[in-house]
């Protein structure tokens, strides 16, 4: 069985994010085949898992605390708690959404 490359693009800023790092990511994932790549990024929503957005699978890792939209410096310390999840998180889809190939036989 030959092994697949694929890719897995992490980065802090991804769509629907507002910016040019977002709009960058976004222009290069655009560049792959649907199943060759999957995005993986930051969200201020705790529960947005993963979404497709102009053919690119996106998925969403709850990353910031804040107010109401303020205090960010603030709550930088609680995201070290986050980071086992995130790291769960990225493993689960590592494995599932085809990025290991020995994680399919059995």
């Amino acid at each position: 069985m030959p092994i697949q490359q694929k890719i897995l693009y992490i980065s802090w800023s991804i769509p629907p994010t507002p910016g040019g790092s977002a709009y960058i990511v976004h222009q290069l994932a655009k560049q792959f085949e649907q199943d060759k790549i999957a995005v993986a990024g930051g969200s201020r929503k705790p529960f947005e898992g993963a979404k497709e957005y102009d053919s690119v699978n996106y998925h969403y890792f709850f990353t910031e605390f804040n107010l109401q939209g303020h205090g960010d410096r603030y709550f930088s310390v609680l995201r070290w708690f986050l980071f086992p999840l995130f790291f769960f998180n990225l493993f689960r889809i590592f494995k599932k959404d085809w990025i290991c190939p020995h994680a399919r036989r059995a």
